[in-house]
């Protein structure tokens, strides 16, 4: 039987990680991933705290993978589109190249956890981005839309619609949605296999993250990637993990400290649709 469901907010009290530009998180030390909760999510700062500037990385990438091998976010200065698959961390960037993301780089946010079978189901024959969210939906529905779910689509897609964007210069003195007006570049990729790795937060965590389904994709030889706008595919199979426990990292540097998070959510759904 499954324990109830915990939250668990770990505040930032360490010294400033060398070439971060900012101070660490608490709690971000690497633990063992053999002896790690399977159905924790980890979630490093928060999505507003990101929309409205806070760029500066928390964590290195070493310390986030041991919290989980599916995720999904960003890197410092928002560097591309992170996607976590398999327990390796690759980076979407704005010129529309992948690459394997350094151990030492940091992360201003991210979510991590482990996608295991929980929930299988086929979600062959999508035609739309939600069109797959409603298929994922459908499958969790038994266990309800609150809790917090790691998920990753493995198939064939007909066509793939991303985005990444270019990386911000410090000091970092404009919002996401500034950055992205810009620096946002969208690629379409047809007859693609891949991944797309898909993250469930409940609308009642709307003040941390965006609530509904965030998607990122990396194909499977790990050459093309992005934020996910559209999609279709043809045969594709989920895999679905119910989390009951939310870890939380916090950022200890001076941005986070001083920054308004009272994003809306209209502004944070703009960002995440890219409208």
């Amino acid at each position: 039987m499954k324990r109830k469901a915990a939250i668990v907010l770990v505040l930032a009290m360490t010294a400033a990680m060398a070439g971060c530009g900012g101070t660490g998180a608490a709690g971000a030390s690497a633990q063992d991933p053999a002896s790690a909760d399977k159905d924790q999510m980890t979630q490093i700062s928060t999505v507003q705290a990101l929309t409205a500037g806070d760029f500066t990385g928390s964590v290195t990438m070493q310390e986030l993978l041991a919290y989980g091998d599916t995720g999904l976010g960003t890197v410092e200065g928002v560097d591309g589109e992170l996607i976590i698959v398999d327990g390796k961390a690759y980076q979407a960037l704005g010129d529309g190249t992948v690459k394997e993301s350094d151990s030492g780089i940091t992360v201003p946010f991210a979510c991590v956890g482990y996608a295991d079978d929980e929930f299988t189901g086929d979600v062959s024959g999508i035609e739309s981005l939600d069109g797959m969210t409603a298929a994922l939906d459908r499958l969790v529905s038994e266990e309800g839309e609150n809790y917090f779910y790691v998920c990753r689509v493995d198939g064939t897609f007909t066509s793939m619609h991303v985005r990444s964007e270019d990386a911000a210069e410090k000091p970092y003195d404009e919002t996401l949605t500034e950055l992205l007006a810009d620096g946002q570049h969208e690629f379409t990729y047809e007859d693609v296999e891949g991944t797309c790795v898909c993250i469930y937060c409940p609308s009642y965590a709307s003040g941390i993250n965006a609530s509904g389904w965030h998607v990122h994709f990396i194909s499977k030889d790990r050459e093309k990637g992005g934020h996910v706008l559209g999609l279709e595919c043809g045969s594709a199979s989920a895999v679905i993990n119910k989390v009951d426990s939310l870890n939380m990292l916090l950022p200890d540097g001076e941005t986070f400290k001083n920054t308004d998070l009272n994003v809306s959510e209209d502004e944070v759904e703009k960002v995440e649709k890219g409208r």
